[in-house]
């Protein structure tokens, strides 16, 4: 935090605990001094000469698995040994640590952290690393790593140390799978603020808190006790030896960033030709948040465009500072804001423009001369509208020759050349040669703009005298029958029948001119001006019903000639076959079901370089399951073909026109065409494929398919996981698992960094075109599918519910002491004596819930029963006050909710009591599998069951529309309740107040619904009197829900508890006793028995011991379950 501003004053408030009543010291009571000096420019300097010399010095390891570290005198410690076994780079190591020393010496004050990192490392491990620590090197690789990372560092440290540098002047770090394999070595310094007052006398042994308090100017409002984030106080303990000092220790507070990148071209005003235009942004960004008095970059990465996006910034971002947030792409210009970080939020909108280039071009001859003036060219956009085909709009620039020049360079600059975009290079009229008769020819000249320096070299060409060829179709001699009779003349037949033919260039990617020869024309004529002479051309005629394809070379050596084309007859030849295999993953993968897409197009070229070039393909065809055919009328008898994949856009028509050529030039009906253009979004799921085959009509052998092998292309996916709205920090390790949702098969896992990312490399697992399932822990499932792109896939931002505070996974070994605890059990309830009893209580007792499930399925599993009926159905039990607490603890959390709101469609009278009760104290994880575990059990929708219930209830219609919202927001609630809102809703319930009766209710349902509890308090504090407001306009279950909506669970369940251990009639509850404690275990129960503490100011521990020691196994199961609660944080 040095480059923070420290507060000049601070206000603390001193309280204590159990009273909740206290003073707040004067202000002027505490200065701010700043213990250690700290000067910021020193620090820069300190980590620019490290930085420095690091660009040209490192340190150097030996790696774990290199044969010489294994024969090494120190064996597996040689991989983070200073002393490399290369002499060479064992003196770079010390000449690196030599300097790093000589710079620190020079900057006493500054301290140095060494961080050791490593590359990202797949099982398995090196074994030896695996055992010198002690890990298992296929589970525990990334530890193995750190491990290494951390040894690494500390080496550089002793090192340093032996060079003179103060041990505690440097700290040690480690991370693995950063990407980078290395030591770093980065200066930093502590800005430590330490002020004194003297606190009014108080009582020894009671317990009292201190926190900051907002002075009203704002000097204390971005700091906050440190370690104590969450309640915003430290507490302490009178110490009955005298002691005098409470050290207070504060840390600035975290602030919040939303980002929201947004088009430029949805906002009016922005004159551009890409208006109205689909743009092709980017799916995310690259972003850079740097401090702005230090510039010190503190957040970077990427981010999804045209989607509101959390920045997380804990312990990096702090309130009340000043950071430049910097966006950019290779397509977007750079765009910066500079803005104020708050803890309540900061919401940022970048408006993103297209990145715009400067354009140099060349104009020269074809042939030598000079280009007269006059000659006007013009830059126009290539712009694809909806239906796939690129038209030309306004000129974006124009410009006229004034002077005569054999070479012409041009800039166009502010012409809004955008990168990415496509344009073309127009002349149409008025150039002419100096000296010359003919014209330059009219033309276009498609480009791609790339960067932002580009250069375009134009040869212009003049018109060509107008050229005529002759094309004499003759069908083939017939047979002479009488070879004998020399005086016999045999007549060449006319040729019938409608041909269609083209003329293209000599490489065979370009068409030049084409015609159709008429069914009894006997010669057609091929005019042209765009034919140069003594140039090679090709005459391609395609095949009919009656005559097979041909095609002639022809060199141009005059402006008129004559081509004699002698057909051939067509001869009908078996199909070819096209088979598609897939070569990955292996057969033993799952994937390995996706099998071929049935709807695979193909086409099929004369070679190599008529496919790289574009040219126009033979035929084409669709795959029906793994094989296609095409007809081999489209090929020449005997030669060699390339078959290739055909790739492209879902109904990309336009695409296969430009990869086809001529509409006309094509030998395929429109029909297959446009079959084959519908089928090439299927293979963006594969890598480009092709195979080259030699096809010889006349064989007499088996003809066998031709095979086309694919590779299927895979993606990485990245994911950030946010809680309530606001920085995950507890998302750190959380295991995120992405099933295949068609064939409900696991493809990956991964845990989330520390910062809440996850990231899915893509390898086998991901593949493009394929839907998936992403599953993790406390969030709803999301589908999303793999998109074809080069660049890592980024999600919308995954919101976590927050999950209740005593709810603790299994241990690693529940399952293992599972099977001891259902031997346990079935022995006890075999018996009917109170020590069978007690060794049920013991194994209930002692178990977390989620632990108590897998105790569950244990027994489940080996007796072929439930838990919960064998414990209800064992006669002993029946004797005893904890049967209905054990069968309760055995049911899991959404199935005991449910079967309460069943229960509750059931009562005759007070229905709405239960549901109100349930739905308005659980959070909305919980509510999500209530819906969903009620469905279950009994085949109906719990919205029905809340709208039954509310509808037999007096006077509780209004609170159906609040109840039913709770459950069908719950997957959303926590996405929008962020502090940055909670004014906006305050504002938003006081005008619904406001509302006549008839209206009021269903506007504060449409709130209050769609928020979480914790939000909603904070909505109350802002409003200020919201509960009186609600008392006075809400009647009946609508205002009971609602005003339990802003109460604590812990709170009211600890009256609850009061009032079944000390009923009116002096009698002790058990039922009610056993439902709140079974209902509530596993969730709040350490904060309701600390509430219960705070309410009561006796222990509820103490309390139940005292009333239920009547029931000694009611008594014992209750203190065991409390004794097993967590530690309350609050």
């Amino acid at each position: 935090y040095e480059y923070l501003e420290l507060p000049k004053s601070i206000v603390v408030s001193l309280k204590h605990v159990a009273l909740r009543r206290g003073t707040v010291l004067d202000q002027q009571v505490i200065y701010r001094h700043q213990v250690l000096p700290f000067d910021s420019v020193r620090l820069k300097q300190a980590r620019e000469r490290v930085r420095s010399y690091l660009e040209n010095n490192d340190v150097f390891f030996n790696g774990a698995k290199e044969k010489a570290t294994r024969e090494s005198a120190i064996g597996i410690k040689q991989a983070w040994s200073i002393n490399h076994l290369d002499p060479v780079k064992q003196e770079q190591n010390w000449r690196t640590i030599e300097g790093v020393a000589l710079i620190m010496k020079e900057f006493p004050e500054i301290k140095l952290k060494v961080q050791g990192t490593t590359t990202e490392s797949k099982p398995p491990a090196n074994q030896q690393l695996a055992d010198f620590f002690n890990l298992d090197r296929d589970t525990q690789v990334p530890m193995i790593m750190e491990k290494l990372a951390y040894e690494r560092a500390q080496a550089c440290k002793d090192a340093l140390v032996a060079r003179g540098v103060p041990s505690a002047s440097m700290s040690v770090e480690s991370e693995a799978s950063t990407g980078e394999m290395k030591v770093d070595f980065i200066p930093y310094t502590d800005a430590v603020v330490q002020a004194s007052a003297t606190l009014p006398q108080l009582l020894v042994g009671e317990k009292f808190s201190l926190a900051t308090v907002d002075s009203g100017e704002g000097s204390i409002s971005g700091w906050e006790p440190a370690g104590c984030v969450r309640t915003g106080r430290c507490d302490f303990t009178v110490d009955p030896e005298g002691q005098d000092e409470v050290v207070l220790k504060l840390r600035p507070r975290d602030a919040t960033v939303h980002v929201t990148p947004v088009s430029i071209f949805d906002k009016g005003g922005y004159n551009h030709w890409m208006h109205g235009c689909p743009p092709s942004f980017p799916e995310a960004v690259e972003y850079s948040l740097k401090h702005t008095v230090s510039n010190v970059e503190k957040l970077s990465g990427r981010l999804p465009t045209r989607t509101r996006t959390q920045l997380f910034t804990s312990d990096k971002v702090m309130d009340g500072e000043r950071y430049v947030l910097s966006l950019w792409s290779t397509a977007l210009a750079l765009e910066t804001r500079e803005l104020m970080a708050r803890a309540g939020g900061t919401e940022v909108v970048v408006q993103l423009r297209p990145r715009e280039a400067r354009l140099k071009l060349t104009l020269k001859l074809a042939a030598s001369g000079v280009i007269a003036e006059g000659l006007t060219l013009q830059i126009v956009p290539l712009v694809v509208q909806g239906g796939g085909a690129a038209t030309q709009t306004k000129a974006l620039y124009e410009h006229t020759l004034t002077k005569q020049s054999a070479l012409v360079e041009l800039t166009a600059e502010d012409c809004q050349l955008v990168i990415g975009q496509a344009f073309s290079l127009n002349i149409d009229e008025g150039g002419a040669v100096v000296g010359s008769s003919q014209p330059i020819a009219p033309q276009r000249w498609p480009f791609s703009i790339v960067q932002e320096e580009q250069s375009l070299v134009i040869t212009l060409k003049q018109q060509q005298p107008k050229t005529a060829i002759t094309l004499r179709w003759l069908a083939p001699m017939p047979v002479n029958d009488n070879q004998g009779d020399g005086d016999v003349e045999v007549e060449r037949p006319p040729l019938e029948g409608e041909i269609t033919y083209t003329l293209l260039t000599s490489s065979g990617d370009e068409v030049v001119a084409s015609g159709v020869k008429a069914y009894a024309e006997q010669q057609s004529t091929l005019e042209s001006t765009e034919l140069e002479l003594n140039k090679s051309y090709l005459l391609k005629t395609f095949v009919t019903s009656k005559w097979a394809s041909k095609t002639e070379k022809i060199d141009l050596s005059s402006h008129t000639i004559s081509v004699p084309l002698e057909m051939q007859p067509f001869v009908i030849s078996p199909p070819l076959r096209i088979s598609f295999t897939v070569s990955n993953p292996p057969a033993s993968h799952w994937a390995a079901a996706l099998g071929v897409p049935p709807n695979l197009g193909f086409v099929i070229y004369e070679s190599e370089a008529a496919r790289d070039k574009r040219g126009l393909p033979l035929t084409c065809g669709c795959c029906s399951g793994n094989d296609g055919h095409i007809l081999t009328a489209a090929l020449q008898p005997r030669g060699s073909y390339v078959a290739h994949l055909r790739r492209g856009s879902v109904g990309d028509e336009a695409e296969l026109a430009k990869a086809f050529g001529s509409v006309d030039a094509v030998s395929v009906d429109e029909a297959q065409w446009r079959a084959c253009a519908r089928a090439a979004g299927a293979a963006a799921a594969f890598d480009p494929a092709s195979t080259t085959f030699d096809f010889d009509a006349r064989s007499t052998a088996p003809r066998q398919p031709v095979k086309i092998n694919l590779i299927r292309r895979t993606r990485a996916v990245q994911i950030q996981l946010a809680s309530d709205g606001r920085a995950a920090g507890a998302a750190g390790g959380l295991k995120a698992r992405v099933w295949h949702t068609r064939l409900n098969a696991e493809a990956a896992e991964a845990d989330a960094d520390r910062d809440g990312v996850v990231r899915f490399p893509g390898n086998d697992a991901l593949f493009v075109g394929e839907k998936y399932t992403l599953q993790v822990p406390g969030a709803n499932p999301t589908e999303f599918t793999v998109t074809d792109g080069n660049e890592v896939l980024v999600l919308p931002t995954m919101v976590l519910h927050t999950p209740w505070y005593d709810a603790k996974p299994p241990p690693s070994h529940a399952r293992e002491r599972a099977e001891q605890d259902v031997s346990t059990l079935d022995e006890a309830l075999k018996g009917g004596l109170a020590d069978d009893v007690s060794a049920v209580v013991k194994v209930l007792g002692s178990r977390n819930a989620a632990e108590l499930q897998v105790l569950r399925s244990v027994y489940k599993h080996k007796f072929r029963k439930e838990l919960g009926e064998a414990l209800a159905q064992k006669r002993l039990l029946n004797k005893f006050k904890s049967t209905l607490l054990q069968t309760l603890l055995v049911r899991s959390k959404p199935e005991l909710d449910a079967i309460s709101i069943f229960a509750a469609t059931q009562e005759k009278e007070n229905k709405d009591k239960v549901v109100i009760e349930l739905l308005c104290t659980s959070q909305p994880l919980s509510l999500l599998e209530l819906r969903a575990t009620y469905s279950t059990l009994y085949q109906k929708d719990l919205l029905d069951a809340i709208k039954q219930v509310s509808a037999a209830s007096s006077g509780v219609a209004s609170a159906s529309v609040l109840l039913c919202g709770l459950v069908e927001h719950a997957g959303e609630a926590s996405q929008a309740s962020y502090d940055a809102t909670a004014a906006a809703d305050a504002a938003e319930l006081r005008a619904a107040l406001q509302e006549p009766d008839s209206l009021a209710p269903a506007r504060v349902a449409a709130v209050m619904s769609r928020r979480t509890r914790v939000h909603l308090r904070k909505v109350a504090a802002e409003y200020g009197d919201l509960v009186a407001d609600i008392k006075k306009k809400l009647q009946g279950s609508m205002q009971r829900a609602a005003l339990l909506l802003l109460e604590r669970s812990e709170d009211y369940y600890a009256r609850k508890l009061e009032a079944a251990l000390f009923a009116p009639d002096g009698t002790l509850h058990a039922e009610t006793l056993a439902t709140v404690i079974a209902a509530r275990y596993g969730r709040d129960l350490s904060g309701i028995a600390h509430a219960y503490e705070t309410l009561y100011n006796r222990a509820l521990r103490e309390t139940i011991s005292e009333r239920c020691k009547s029931f000694p196994d009611l008594h014992d199961l209750l203190l065991a379950l409390l004794g097993s609660c967590p530690t309350y944080d609050p």
